[in-house]
């Protein structure tokens, strides 16, 4: 540059510093001859950005030595250079210089001292600073807000943030995010919402902040459609979002969600890793997150204390301490919290020498006994029986908590000091502000029964609500009854258990239990141990003695039923017996049965029931081996145990061999064979039984018609119906049900109909069967009435009914009747679910499709095939390949229809590239998947790729479909390839598909786009069914094809022959018809009879034929009269249709009319300046061509580029206008250059 000013110099210096290279930015510095307040701000400014503060602040210096007069941006960044290096004594030296200089009342200036009095903890000056400001814009506010926030005052910052006169994103996040880390969460999320209807979009930190919250309150709706939100956004991938969205999913339980999210995390970090690994642990996953954390990249200590938390919420001891150990030896120091919970290990399983370490541990690191490790220590010692060492730790902490006090009276009431807990529980009342809660009192209750203070621990339980506002809960009765039984104040536990607000716990029975043994009362003894047993029939958690830590009081019980005669209350043995094996409570089952001091038949069939329903044969063959006596039920319980794991031939021994055969044994036999697929020795076990003379019963006969359907014997099946009604078992619900299947299976629908009818009761199965039959049958009308009629209905009704509206096109009615489905608290079947998300996708509702998708992954059936398939179909339908595709990926066993579902998404979204490199990869085809890729390259318009892809398939053996076929010939006819056209006819000839509609109607097409109409009438006279679409096709082709007179006739002929009613592109061929061959009156009365006889609006495309007819035969005043009727804007074509004919007829004046209006119509739509240009091109007025021209390129607007294609040798070339990327672009334009330059010689 011959010349450079101040700028020059700037804009350079600023332009070095921006990207880093600060020391050649520094040299045009020095060499700056214009070094003005702008300059030196450039360099300051610079400095800070680069991270050099230091070296900002001493060019600061020298631009105050050089007399040059600091701006508001050189003090702004002078400040933020302060606040990064920590000087507070420059700040002040600054805040001096920028009152001396007048900037004071600069509201940025401001600003920044306000933010560098926060970051110095100089809140009184930060207020004094905001107090003084005149003008205050919203970051000073904020600035102040964040204050108040930081200070932890929330009701100054809520008074602050109320004030604002304008508040933006950063103040809405600090005090939603105050709110939320005070566990306000309701009061945070009711902000959050305000905020958004307010119009503005949060901060990453602020949805960071609301995920949180509702994590913490378990809203995980509210949670996916945040998620949603930020998907939507594009801000899913930021990792403080992602980590919060994982933190989401796992802490409403949903891991796999997490994990889901987890995964596409692309930069993992340590924070997003301890959130997966939380969130396994939480939900008691420890396998999983064992092997989630031992594949960790990096561990910080916060990772291994989530471990070892989990572990120990798990109850998983053994596995605590191995982590432990490992976290030292790799030389992480543990957290204070890693520490508690290795301590609350030791307290569970009273290991005091393992506490004793830790406690050297913990002293060694220098941690002192604040409230938390204190406390851990307090209750270690304590539970571990070291209650003198708990008491020392205790009287070291120099601060307790609620706790700390709870731990401790707690810890000396459990070990026997019952004085020293309730003098401590005074002590506490009398030197602390902690009030007492619920675990104080119970222990204080707890204290008051072991040292027979009865009297003053009715005191304290009475105390409970009237002084200390705490009522009384199960616990803290039962400690009350247990008291007042070990005193032998019997008749008052009993008063205070009959008195109880609720429902008493096992445990107040048992104590009440073992008081009347200790005091020999047998009136309430046996009175609480029929209670006890009543209790346990309606409450099976009742007798789960093992778990409630109730042995004792179980033995209790079994000795009070002992000195009662155990045989005189059999059936409370046998009942409570039943139950102990329900439940897998071996030792209490084994405990009852050797009261039984001997054979007892009926004990001895519960265990062999109970050892075949847990797969335990050996067991159960072993226990019927050593049975002295044996009955029906004890063979028969063998035969169907046998049976139910495939062992059948060792079922048929027991059967064979059994002296009892029955029709329960038979019966079991027959079933037996059927389930495991052996209908046919099914069938003859039932004849045996009839040559038997046993009489079969209502499972039988269900069993035998079973049978009947898989084999499809129809005879038999027949005569097993009148052996039903010869043995009265006609009028029985489930015989009769099976008979409705059977029927249907036959398709023998009157028959089932008949049977339905004459039923007297019929249940839902009944009424789910006829309805089944109207589905099948298509009658959706009689199938709605027999669902509405249905006194009850059943998940499998439901999705019958749905299914059946949407696969007839009616998606509205069937969401309508699914919501009605869910709102009845039926949970839908997955038939139901695919099916809906089926319709969800074919109306495109994507939102509601999610809401469904989470709904199934809740649930945990989201893997499965058909719903997963489901769900790849409805992201692609709506347009998002890419979730669609996620979704794919996750399934594990992926089908050739999960693979045709994705392929078919990116065909339908023109993702034809991805959708190529896909269906290359596909593990297996079917001719279903070549026709997906050959229908989208069709919708695609690209052609060469169809025929290219057709060969493929053909070479690969595969046969296509009609539908392929169909597809294939559209792209010939687009192409008007007739030679291609003929050789897919052949092949289609040559697989015997005849001329049905669908393919005929395709070879119609084909020909007559093709230009052979001859080919293309033949195939339409040869076609046995006509549809509408067949007879508009060639209706259209005729006509196109310039036998206007062919496609009139062929039209009156259909109108006369068929009962297919003209639509709307019949009639639009019909004029175009009466257009090219001058039957203006009949194209008039055809126009007219399309809305008056046809019932069809006329569109634009209509009435610009009829304007084309009209200007064609020189009737130009009433083709304008027509164009100024129309009830919408006319084409830009029916203007030019005019104009032809005006230039045709040469009529000036309405000429003249319509350039005007083509022109103010290209002014308003794009497409009418490529036809304007046009016009004028051809009637030689090349200045308005060019200005048109001009307009366009003004508004970026461009012809679409011509296209042609020739056919060599079986292969199609194609050529785009301005396209220089064919392969044989050079020899091309050298035999275009030859011919041109033959021509011109010529």
């Amino acid at each position: 540059m011959p010349e450079r000013n101040e700028v020059t110099w700037t804009m350079l210096i600023s332009g070095f510093m921006k990207y880093g290279r600060w020391e050649e930015s520094m040299w045009y510095f020095e060499m700056n001859p214009f070094k003005n307040v702008v300059s030196w701000t450039a360099g300051i400014s610079g400095f800070l950005k680069n991270g050099f503060s230091f070296r900002g602040l001493k060019l600061f210096l020298r631009l105050l030595e050089s007399g040059v007069k600091p701006n508001q941006v050189t003090f702004t960044s002078v400040i933020s250079a302060c606040i990064e290096t920590g000087d507070f004594d420059l700040g002040m030296s600054v805040l001096g210089l920028i009152v001396k200089t007048g900037f004071e009342d600069n509201v940025s200036v401001c600003n920044s001292l306000i933010t560098f009095c926060l970051r110095m903890h100089e809140f009184d000056l930060a207020r004094r600073v905001f107090d003084r400001m005149e003008t205050r814009d919203v970051i000073s506010w904020t600035a102040i807000l964040d204050m108040y926030v930081e200070m932890g005052d929330l009701g100054e910052a809520r008074r602050i943030f109320d004030e604002m006169p304008e508040r933006n994103e950063v103040s809405w996040s600090a005090v939603i995010a105050r709110y939320s880390q005070s566990g306000d969460h309701l009061e945070a999320l009711k902000l959050f919402r305000q905020m958004v209807q307010e119009g503005l979009r949060p901060t990453i930190s602020c949805f960071s902040c609301i995920l949180s919250t509702l994590s913490n309150v378990k809203n995980l709706q509210a949670g996916r459609n945040i998620h949603a939100h930020v998907k939507k956004i594009g801000i899913e991938g930021d990792i403080f979002i992602s980590s919060s969205l994982v933190d989401l999913y796992c802490k409403c339980g949903d891991t796999k969600d997490g994990r889901f999210i987890f995964n596409s995390i692309k930069k993992k970090n340590v924070v997003s890793w301890n959130a997966m690994l939380g969130g396994y642990s939480m939900n008691r996953q420890m396998d999983e997150a064992k092997y989630f954390f031992d594949n960790m990249p990096t561990r910080s200590n916060v990772s291994w204390g989530i471990i070892i938390g989990g572990y120990v919420e798990n109850k998983q001891f053994d596995k605590v301490f191995e982590v432990f150990n490992e976290m030292l030896l790799s030389g992480e120091t543990p957290t204070k919290l890693t520490f508690s919970s290795v301590l609350s290990t030791c307290a569970s399983v009273a290991s005091l020498e393992k506490g004793k370490d830790i406690h050297g541990k913990i002293l060694k690191l220098g941690f002192h006994y604040d409230v938390y490790l204190g406390t851990a220590l307090t209750d270690m010692y304590a539970k571990s029986g070291d209650i003198e060492s708990s008491k020392q730790v205790f009287d070291r902490m120099s601060e307790r908590n609620e706790f700390s006090w709870t731990v401790m009276i707690q810890g000396l009431a459990e070990s026997g000091f019952a004085d020293g807990s309730l003098s401590l529980f005074e002590e506490m009342k009398r030197s602390s502000s902690v009030a007492p809660n619920e675990f104080m009192l119970l222990s204080v209750l707890f204290a008051c029964s072991h040292c027979g203070l009865v009297d003053k621990g009715l005191e304290f339980f009475g105390a409970m609500e009237s002084v200390y506002g705490l009522k009384p809960k199960e616990r803290h009765y039962t400690c009350v009854v247990d008291m007042l039984s070990r005193s032998g104040r019997l008749y008052e536990a009993e008063e205070l258990i009959n008195s109880m607000p609720f429902q008493p716990e096992a445990n107040a029975l048992a104590a009440l239990l073992s008081g009347c043994k200790t005091y020999k009362n047998e009136e309430i003894a046996e009175r609480t141990a029929r209670k006890l047993v009543e209790f346990a029939e309606k409450n099976s958690a009742g007798l789960n003695f093992s778990e409630k830590g109730l042995v004792t009081e179980g033995t209790v019980l079994h000795s009070h039923l002992l000195k009662k005669g155990i045989f005189s209350e059999k059936f409370i043995a046998i009942k409570m017996l039943i139950m102990y094996l329900d439940f897998r409570k071996l030792a209490e089952a084994n405990q009852i049965v050797k009261e039984f001091n001997r054979f007892d038949l009926v004990v001895q069939n519960c265990l062999i029931k109970a050892n075949t329903e847990w797969g335990n044969l050996v067991e159960a063959r072993k226990l019927f081996d050593e049975m002295p006596e044996r009955n029906e039920v004890t063979w028969t319980t063998l035969i169907s145990g046998f049976m139910k794991y495939g062992r059948w031939e060792e079922s048929m021994w027991y059967f064979e061999m059994n002296p009892f055969k029955n029709v329960v044994s038979w019966t079991a036999g027959i079933s037996g064979f059927l389930k495991n697929g052996f209908s046919f020795r099914g069938l003859k076990l039932f004849l045996r039984l009839l040559e038997s003379g046993v009489k079969p019963n209502q499972v039988t006969f269900t069993s035998v018609i079973s049978a009947c359907i898989e084999t499809g014997d129809f005879d038999l099946g027949m005569s097993v119906l009148g052996l039903i009604v010869k043995t009265g078992f006609e009028d029985n619900v489930s015989v009769c049900n099976s008979l409705i299947t059977f029927c249907l299976r036959m398709r023998e629908f009157d028959l089932a109909r008949r049977v339905f009818d004459r039923m007297e009761t019929r249940d839902v199965i009944s009424w789910t069967a006829i309805l089944d039959m109207y589905v099948e049958m298509g009658d959706l009308g009689e199938a709605r009435r027999i669902f509405d009629e249905m006194p009850e209905r059943n998940e499998v009704s439901w999705s019958a009914v749905i299914a059946r509206y949407s696969q007839s096109g009616d998606h509205l009615e069937a969401l309508k009747l699914f919501r009605q489905m869910v709102q009845e608290g039926l949970r839908p079947t997955i038939s139901c679910f695919s099916c809906i998300l089926s319709t969800l996708s074919n109306v495109k509702n994507l939102q509601a499709g999610r809401n469904i998708h989470a709904h199934v992954k809740k649930i945990g059936i989201e893997g499965d095939i058909f719903i997963s398939s489901s769900l790849v179909d409805l992201y692609c339908k709506c347009g998002d390949t890419k979730d669609g595709r996620f979704i794919f990926n996750s399934i594990k066993k992926k089908n050739v229809v999960s693979w045709n579902a994705m392929l078919g998404g990116y065909s339908m979204n023109r993702q034809m590239d991805e959708a190529k490199y896909f269906f290359d990869n596909m593990p297996t085809r079917s001719n279903v998947s070549w026709g997906i890729i050959i229908g989208g390259y069709v919708e695609n318009k690209q052609f060469d790729k169809v025929f290219e892809v057709f060969n493929e398939m053909l070479l690969s053996g595969e046969t296509p479909t009609k539908l392929t076929f169909s597809s294939v010939l559209s792209t010939c006819a687009s192409v008007a390839s007739l030679e291609k056209g003929k050789d897919i006819h052949g092949k289609i000839l040559k697989l015997g598909f005849h001329y049905d509609v669908y393919l005929g109607t395709a070879l119609t097409d084909m020909y007559a786009k093709s230009g052979d109409i001859e080919s293309s009438k033949q195939v339409f006279d040869r076609m046995s069914e006509r549809n509408e679409f067949s007879w508009t096709v060639m209706i259209q082709g005729l006509a196109e094809s310039g036998f206007a007179d062919g496609s009139l006739s062929l039209f009156e002929e259909m109108k006369r022959s068929s009962s297919v009613a003209p639509n709307e592109f019949m009639l639009l061929s019909v004029l175009f018809a009466c257009s090219h061959c001058g039957l203006v009156d009949k194209g008039l009365e055809f126009f007219g009879a399309m809305e008056s006889v046809y019932g069809l609006k006329p569109k634009e495309r209509h009435y610009t034929c009829v304007v084309d007819m009209l200007s064609r035969s020189g009737r130009l005043y009433e083709a304008e009269e027509l164009i100024n009727s129309m009830p919408f804007q006319p084409e830009a074509n029916a203007l030019a249709a005019l104009l032809s004919g005006c230039k045709t007829y040469k009529n000036e004046e309405i000429a003249e009319r319509t350039a005007r209006k083509l022109v103010e119509f290209a002014e308003k739509n794009s497409a009418g300046l490529v036809l304007l240009s046009n016009i004028y091109a051809s009637a030689g007025r090349w200045v308005d061509v060019s200005n048109v021209r001009k307009l366009m390129r003004e508004k970026g607007l461009k012809k679409s580029g011509g296209c042609s294609w020739v056919e060599v040798r079986n292969h199609l070339y194609s050529f785009y206008s301005e396209d220089g990327t064919h392969s044989k672009l050079a020899e091309i334009y050298d035999i275009l250059e030859l011919l041109r330059s033959e021509m011109m010689a010529s």
